[in-house]
């Protein structure tokens, strides 16, 4: 019963309530207590006699006086501060509520965002199909930090194949669980004086999926176009440090690459062993590289003249 009064009391009844009694607790103590006596008595003997000699009797009822004044000042406010409490309280009863009713909120934003991903791909691969396109050059770079997190930077040089482009589909993925694709931290941009933007179309635990378009579209004969995109992604690599082994696969797609270069940076105390266990060949270029000014080692793969829909499977080791 309660709580069902108190939620009908409205914020500005409220803050009558808390003013009101705020002014009553000092009246009180001021008509119905001794406080007055003792302010004005602490007023005369320090301000009034301050420049005169006074006897030690004098002093020590100075000091009680002192006390006294000092301990009734603080009843005041504890008594203020007691009446705020209430206040808030009575304020913020419904917090509980309040906080269901968000996060339900939120898990229908959530919903309705990911069924406006799903409706936007649809519309997209229909009216825009992905089509096939020429990657010149493609640079991945990857810092593997030693509490397991990656951070990742991707650059492309990109022309069409057979017809204009508008557009690419690029995916990014992890065994660590990611809620949300904002938490990836994603970035695109262009390298050269083009624009472009992207659009999410997935967001599951362990794959985010967007697309990039091309502002304006690479036109048959254009010059290629450079764009990058990077993202992190929270314990990609804790596979590594805990088994000493783990894997970065890179799906080529219905694409043709002419050259990849996989650089994978590490904190200097580590050594690294690398395979590829996928299709197409690779070399590594510095099997002993030095430490940098960020306490670094740069390991770097190339792999070139990839076949379409190819799955270069890269096996990183932990070695002494």
């Amino acid at each position: 019963m309660l709580r069902k009064y108190l939620r009908r009391i409205t914020p500005g009844l409220e803050v009558a309530i808390i003013w009101t009694l705020t002014i009553i607790t000092p009246t009180f103590l001021a008509v119905f207590t001794d406080l007055p006596n003792l302010i004005q008595n602490f007023i005369f003997k320090h301000i009034l006699i301050a420049n005169q000699p006074l006897t030690k009797n004098q002093i020590s009822n100075l000091t009680l006086d002192r006390i006294d004044v000092f301990l009734g000042i603080l009843f005041m406010f504890f008594i203020i501060l007691v009446i705020f409490s209430i206040w808030l309280s009575i304020r913020y009863i419904r917090k509980p509520d309040n906080i269901s009713n968000l996060k339900r909120s939120l898990e229908m934003a959530k919903s309705n965002l990911i069924k406006f991903m799903s409706s936007a791909s649809r519309i997209f691969y229909q009216l825009y199909p992905i089509r096939i396109c020429n990657y010149l050059n493609q640079e991945i770079t990857i810092v593997i930090n030693k509490n397991g997190d990656c951070y990742c930077n991707k650059d492309f040089e990109i022309k069409p194949y057979n017809s204009s482009l508008h557009m690419v589909k690029h995916y990014v993925s992890g065994e660590y669980p990611i809620k949300n694709f904002e938490e990836i931290e994603l970035e695109v941009k262009s390298l050269d004086r083009s624009g472009v933007e992207f659009l999410p179309i997935k967001d599951t635990s362990n794959e985010k999926e967007f697309i990039i378009f091309f502002l304006p579209q690479i036109e048959l004969g254009d010059e290629t176009r450079k764009y990058r995109f990077s993202y992190n992604w929270e314990g990609q690599w804790n596979k590594l440090f805990k088994q000493k082994t783990d894997r970065w696969e890179e799906d080529i797609g219905p694409h043709f690459v002419r050259k990849i270069t996989f650089n994978f940076l590490i904190p200097y105390k580590f050594n690294l062993d690398i395979k590829n266990e996928g299709e197409g060949n690779g070399r590594i270029l510095n099997t002993s590289p030095q430490r940098d000014k960020r306490g670094l080692k740069t390991y770097t793969w190339i792999t070139e003249d990839i076949k379409p829909s190819s799955k270069i499977i890269l096996k990183l080791q932990l070695v002494n």
